[in-house]
């Protein structure tokens, strides 16, 4: 949400510092859930690991396809490429507790 919404009373938030305190609480609280399920409960479930892996040899064009793909795919336990389905659930998890 941003600045014009909140000046046109679309918001749920009040005006002024309160509002913008709100605001700037549910942020926070929304990317700490996110964090939270997407880096460390989710991928320890999932059996997977989330960090990116840097890839050191290739060439330019390889280099850069494996940095677009590296929020969409990691790596399993088994050390085989899979879907980063611990980090579309965190994302999902979070959008519902914000809502809520």
């Amino acid at each position: 949400m941003g600045r014009i919404e909140q000046a046109a009373h679309m918001t749920d938030y009040r005006l002024g510092a309160r509002g913008y305190g709100e605001r700037y609480g549910a942020n926070l609280a929304s990317g700490a859930s996110e964090g939270l399920f997407a880096n460390a409960i989710l991928p320890s479930l999932l059996h997977q690991d989330p960090r990116y892996f840097y890839r050191g040899s290739g060439t330019k064009g390889s280099r850069a396809w494996h940095a677009v793909l590296a929020p969409f795919v990691c790596q399993g336990d088994n050390g085989k490429s899979q879907p980063n389905y611990s980090q579309m659930g965190g994302s999902l998890i979070s959008a519902a507790l914000s809502n809520t």
